[in-house]
């Protein structure tokens, strides 16, 4: 089982992002955000992250690590009917584990989209959202070497899909207090690394689905603002 260091769960804010801009909501403001978001297209098509292809991604092996969490205390900690009644043990999604650890260092705003600059392994990187293009994506290798549909959901857009949880809880109209006092109860479990991994993992396949956005390519991340 992996753990993270204490401070990290004495900060209910993960790590403060320090850097917000705001664009105002005009045409130019449209117009840049059209720039740098485009869909990746699989056999003509655009891949969906809805709730049936989220689970394939999911089911691919390779990211699930075993833990020795009693299965009682994940479905006492996440929202009422998310787990189901035949779970015999408590497993973590790695890529779901490292995004906390994940530094965003600059954060844009233009209109309905939201652009983020996050620390890498090797370099830095940019992740995006478009709410009203449906789009989000990621610069990293990971994600841009797409060779399988399994590469569409990397660490640093779990860590967007956490730190704009309130906006996906918004744009679903999926009851809020419920999704987010499942959250603080993860904080304070005794096995809160596992239980929050899991609350993002059930949050993707139950929140973040019903947008239905399309897995997009970020084609320009020498955007026009300060970033």
């Amino acid at each position: 089982m992996f753990a993270f260091d204490d401070c990290y769960f004495k900060n209910p804010l993960l790590q403060p992002i320090d850097n917000v801009f705001v664009s105002k909501k005009n045409s130019k403001a449209s117009a840049e955000a059209k720039a740098i978001l485009k869909p990746i297209l699989i056999d003509g098509s655009p891949f969906i992250l809805n709730a049936e292809n989220i689970t394939k991604i999911f089911r691919i092996r390779g990211f699930w690590d075993t833990t020795s969490v009693p299965t009682s205390e994940l479905v006492s900690c996440m929202p009422s009917g998310v787990v189901s009644s035949h779970i015999t043990k408590v497993s973590v999604w790695r890529p779901i584990l490292s995004s906390f650890s994940k530094k965003i260092i600059t954060q844009q705003n233009i209109g309905n989209m939201v652009i983020m600059k996050m620390s890498g392994e090797d370099s830095d990187y940019f992740t995006a959202v478009d709410f009203s293009e449906k789009l989000l994506g990621c610069s990293c290798p990971f994600y841009t070497q797409h060779s399988s549909e399994a590469r569409f959901l990397c660490k640093h857009l779990f860590k967007l899909i956490y730190e704009l949880r309130n906006e996906f809880l918004t744009k679903t109209n999926i009851a809020t207090t419920e999704w987010l006092d499942s959250l603080e109860e993860c904080r304070k479990n005794i096995y809160a690394d596992v239980m929050m991994a899991n609350w993002l993992y059930y949050f993707t396949t139950n929140v973040m689905s019903q947008l239905e956005l399309k897995a997009g390519q970020i084609v320009n991340k020498n955007v026009p603002f300060k970033i």
